[in-house]
């Protein structure tokens, strides 16, 4: 294959790859925080019980919440 060919390969296939995580991991962020906010709301948890019933903690969640805050700004 074409030098030039492999290297737009190579850099579109990398591009992909980092767009596709970004986005799965924002996804998950914001499953992440909407899960803990819905415990709170629904269930009466306290944000320290939430977050423990998902295996997390309080500082977890308030940096989830500042990244998609961030994200947001981005856009």
């Amino acid at each position: 294959m074409e030098d030039w060919l492999t290297k737009a390969l190579d850099k579109a296939t990398e591009k992909g790859m980092k767009d596709g995580l970004e986005k799965g991991m924002k996804a998950g962020l914001e499953k992440f925080v909407k899960c803990v906010d819905s415990l709170m709301k629904n269930e009466g948890y306290t944000k320290e019980h939430a977050c423990s019933v998902l295996d997390s903690t309080v500082d977890e969640y308030e940096k989830a919440k500042q990244l998609l805050a961030e994200a947001a700004v981005m856009i």
